[in-house]
């Protein structure tokens, strides 16, 4: 039954009630063969059943209509002929089918009747291209059922007009009232037509509008320091981790210095280097922030740090610090024309006489 001929064969009957039981048992095929049908055979039949369509009466088309709306495999012709049928047959597909697109509700909606625009106001979910034409063709029916929908979204511009054709229409007022995605700009519009009541209602709204934005400001800032907190400890563990490979010689002080730095997490490498080191962490971390790169450079370069980990340092703190274009390259070179032992007294120096300040202020 699914083979070309076939199909065509049943096409060619000739009566109307013929046809109508022909297109009772071609939905019934479908339907029951909806998984096995390949696109051609599925193409095959959605131009058959609309050739059908044409010679069948109302009732008939209405029966497919009812039957059909629920699917959600069923030949996209068939669904939109349908949909573009007199109301009492496209009501059906208009207000349930998702097999109609966008562009399927626009093309109907900017050319068909009001009965039609009230079946799509009623559809389940509305984007703000479909609802932006029926907030322009559509009558008060249209309008009080479609902002009555919370499935429906409007765009700012849409609410603007909507607020605009509210003037005189108290269900239509009410209606955006109870919009809590409604635009300031739209709400000052309508604030403008009220009294009484209505205006206490819209304000009262507005508050409790900001209120809830403001709670979801509160707990997304906190969502996210949250996480930052969660991040930097589990961070800070990583780099307890790094100093210890480091001193059971597990790890080079080269190779952690290089993905800290690639990583572009200064704070963590001045504590890293400062532990290898064995320098204050306060120490170290002024150095890594200041544009004069000399002092970090003297304190990797006593640590026999490898030239490749110090480049990436001093890559990291050109981008970090905005330096100048070669600052990086000049470091380099200053670090390779530091000596070792000079570097290594001048880090002894800063162990005594931060040793020596600490005994002073204890006394």
């Amino acid at each position: 039954m699914h083979c070309k001929n076939e199909l065509e064969q049943l096409a060619a009957e000739p009566s109307s009630e013929r046809r109508r039981e022909l297109l009772h048992r071609l939905t019934d095929l479908f339907i029951e063969g909806t998984d096995s049908f390949v696109d051609h055979e599925s193409s095959l039949f959605g131009d058959i059943v609309c050739k059908i369509l044409d010679d069948v009466v109302e009732e008939a088309r209405s029966d497919l209509a009812e039957r059909v709306a629920h699917l959600e495999s069923f030949p996209p012709d068939v669904v939109r002929k349908l949909a573009a049928d007199v109301i009492e047959v496209a009501l059906p597909i208009l207000e349930k089918s998702t097999l109609l697109t966008d562009r399927d509700l626009i093309e109907i909606a900017e050319e068909k009747s009001q009965e039609h625009l009230m079946a799509i106001s009623r559809r389940k979910e509305l984007r703000e291209a479909v609802t932006d034409i029926l907030v322009r063709r559509g009558e008060a029916e249209v309008l009080h059922t479609l902002t009555a929908n919370c499935g429906a979204r409007f765009s700012d511009q849409g609410f603007n007009v909507l607020a605009e054709r509210a003037e005189g229409d108290e269900t239509l007022q009410e209606n955006l009232i109870g919009r809590p995605d409604m635009p300031l700009s739209a709400a000052n519009k309508l604030e403008a037509l009220l009294q009484g009541e209505l205006k206490q209602r819209l304000k009262t709204m507005s508050a409790m509008s900001m209120r809830d934005d403001f709670e979801k400001y509160v707990a997304r800032a906190k969502n996210r320091l949250e996480n930052a907190l969660k991040d930097s400890h589990e961070q800070r563990l990583e780099v307890r981790l790094l100093i210890a490979a480091i001193k059971s010689g597990k790890l080079s002080l080269s190779h952690a210095v290089i993905k800290l730095a690639k990583e572009n997490r200064p704070v963590h490498l001045g504590w890293l280097i400062a532990e290898a080191a064995e320098i204050p962490e306060s120490i170290v971390s002024n150095a890594v922030s200041k544009a004069n790169g000399v002092p970090i450079a003297v304190m990797c370069k006593a640590m026999e740090m490898s030239e490749q980990a110090f480049r990436a340092v001093a890559q990291m703190r050109s981008r970090r610090l905005q330096l100048a274009v070669g600052e990086a390259d000049q470091l380099m070179q200053q670090f390779n024309e530091l000596n070792l032992a000079d570097a290594q007294r001048t880090v002894r120096f800063l162990k005594v006489r931060y040793a020596a300040t600490r005994s002073v202020k204890a006394a």
